[in-house]
């Protein structure tokens, strides 16, 4: 769940806007299938919705600092809420500037990791300036011919809160992207495949879950998923007393925010007052200020615990069903953060529900700088899958 921003340091991201190959957008650079959005922060106010909305649906987007060769934009477009109502989520999309070949690009749809709460934690925020968390992911996903996109998630720069780690609402997020890019350029119909690390290694597999109910119009060929924070109902334990303690809280904030009817009785004033401030942090802060926080202190233990929840908890959880597209589920041996026995438990429920998975074990590799290691066996799987190979799987291996 370590925040995305790492990613910068370790794939050695561009920064700043017009530095290293990153080019302001040209005046009057317009997106174009979408109405153009508004300029500060009016951008991630939506307008009044319409009553013909649907999810993905674009709202508006406007022109992103993009590197050389390429055409980038943050977009605003509708999604759906655990709820079920209609909320609107930003996010950005990228594409070459030079035509493709022949029909429509692929799409290659990024779920970052952990970020924190607050707005201003939004990855969108960050691309406006010349400086987004995975520029480099951008440009191996450019120079594979695809479209990027990726979702801030419902409530990361847009109204409302970020139910965190509620793997429905942030799949759905994830699917709505895709779509939402497809309108932006044109691409309806692309084949799309799905990359995630961390909190978003759990939205992208949670989108190949419900991909077939949810979204069947997208052409999903595949998903991929980096150090998945899997077995919600331990986490609990396992990060109490030590220095991720601050995504327990995340968490019951989380649920808190996409679950409104769940009561939160078991906690003590110190938890009520943390779940208060920390929306207003992003997760470096957060992280810094409640590590080593014990569950009786703040009463995580007894929320989390409570029978409603750990039925919500295993609502979201990852492998109940077996997607409909062949996925990938990457783990570091050393990950420090989720335990790589979770990881083993989720590989052996998909096994145990037929998915077509292919696990991959990085020794000597932690919870951030596994994607790097992983990144060329997961984007020569993502060809694979875009040129129909034959889907395997890795159930019969043992470990």
């Amino acid at each position: 769940m370590r925040r995305a921003l790492a990613l910068l340091t370790i794939l050695g991201v561009l920064a700043g806007a017009g530095c290293d190959g990153t080019s302001p957008p040209e005046a009057g650079t317009a997106a174009p299938l979408a109405t153009p959005g508004p300029a500060g922060d009016a951008f991630y106010q939506p307008p009044t919705r319409p009553s013909d909305a649907k999810p993905g649906q674009l709202i508006w987007a406007r022109p992103v600092p993009s590197p050389d060769g390429l055409t980038g934009f943050a977009i605003l477009y509708w999604s759906t809420a655990t709820s079920g109502d209609l909320v609107a989520v930003s996010g950005v999309a990228f594409q070459p500037e030079e035509p493709a070949s022949a029909g429509p690009r692929s799409i290659l749809a990024w779920a970052h990791g952990t970020v924190g709460l607050d707005d201003s934690c939004a990855p969108s925020r960050g691309y406006s300036r010349g400086a987004g968390d995975s520029l480099s992911l951008v440009r191996r996903a450019i120079a594979e011919g695809a479209i990027f996109v990726a979702s801030d998630y419902e409530g990361l720069g847009t109204p409302g809160e970020h139910p965190f780690m509620v793997n429905e609402a942030s799949a759905r997020n994830v699917l709505d992207s895709i779509r939402a890019g497809s309108q932006l350029f044109d691409a309806t119909g692309a084949s799309a495949f799905i990359l995630g690390q961390s909190q978003g290694g759990a939205a992208a597999l949670y989108a190949a879950e419900i991909h077939a109910k949810y979204a069947p119009d997208i052409r999903l060929v595949g998903a991929a998923g980096v150090a998945v924070p899997a077995g919600l109902d331990e986490l609990d334990a396992q990060l109490a007393g030590g220095p991720y303690f601050g995504y327990v809280l995340m968490t019951a904030h989380g649920y808190r925010t996409a679950y409104p009817q769940v009561a939160m009785d078991g906690l003590t004033a110190a938890g009520s007052t943390a779940l208060d401030e920390i929306p207003g942090r992003c997760v470096d802060e957060i992280l810094g200020e409640y590590a080593d926080g014990r569950t009786d202190t703040y009463g995580t233990g007894a929320v989390l615990d409570a029978p409603e929840v750990r039925a919500l908890l295993a609502k979201n959880e990852l492998g109940g069903a077996a997607p409909d597209v062949p996925i990938m589920l990457v783990h570091g041996e050393v990950d420090d953060t989720i335990p790589l026995q979770n990881a083993r438990e989720l590989r052996q429920r998909y096994c145990a529900a037929s998915a077509m998975i292919t696990a991959k074990l990085f020794p000597g590799k932690g919870h951030v700088d596994v994607l790097p290691a992983a990144l060329p066996e997961i984007l020569a799987f993502f060809k694979q899958q875009l040129a129909g190979a034959t889907a395997s799987s890795t159930c019969a291996a043992s470990g």
